[in-house]
């Protein structure tokens, strides 16, 4: 999962990491995802990571799958 840099933050020199919590659901599939920390507006840098994650799938590290929240930071710095 790399998420694009959002054309406003970039615009405006936004950088920093957005720490997304995320809901893994039994499945691997992802559930609801809450914005924890996004350096600026939660529009301009969180939006990227956000999307890209809404998509994602896990596979379970235990035996038995079951439903978890983790931290997910994406770190966005220009060049």
């Amino acid at each position: 999962m790399y998420p694009s840099y959002p054309a406003a933050a970039r615009r405006l020199g936004v950088q920093g990491t957005a720490r997304l919590r995320v809901q893994v659901q039994a499945d691997g599939r992802v559930g609801e995802i809450l914005v924890e920390i996004s350096p600026g507006t939660r529009t301009s840098i969180a939006r990227g990571p956000t999307q890209s994650a809404s998509g994602a799938r896990a596979r379970a590290a235990e035996t038995e799958p079951v439903a978890s929240w983790v931290l997910l930071p994406v770190e966005f710095r220009l060049k």
